[in-house]
């Protein structure tokens, strides 16, 4: 799995790209774990971040915590006028 490994000098990988390779391969549950254990701290990854998470809970059936994540993110991409990540938000949010 793409991300999952410990990046050259042992540091740990990319948490997003954990999430994402997580929620492509359809391991929700594990992608809301690996999100719970630390977000990103500056806004371009948590707001990836918060959308994966939204996308992981929407497909475990958790809506109340899917709608949160993607408000979130959504709140994050507009921060950055990151339209193309607004635009997946707000369609995350008209499919819950």
């Amino acid at each position: 799995m793409t991300g999952s490994s410990p990046a050259p000098g042992g540091a740990t990988a990319d948490p997003v790209l954990t999430l994402r390779d997580l929620v492509r391969a359809g391991r929700f549950r594990d992608a809301l774990a690996a999100y719970d254990r630390g977000e990103p701290s500056d806004t371009a990854p948590r707001a990836e971040a918060d959308f994966l998470a939204a996308t992981a809970a929407t497909r475990l059936g958790e809506l109340d915590r899917g709608t949160e994540l993607a408000t979130r993110a959504h709140a994050h991409f507009l921060e950055r006028l990151d339209r193309d990540g607004q635009m997946r938000a707000v369609n995350l949010l008209g499919a819950i």
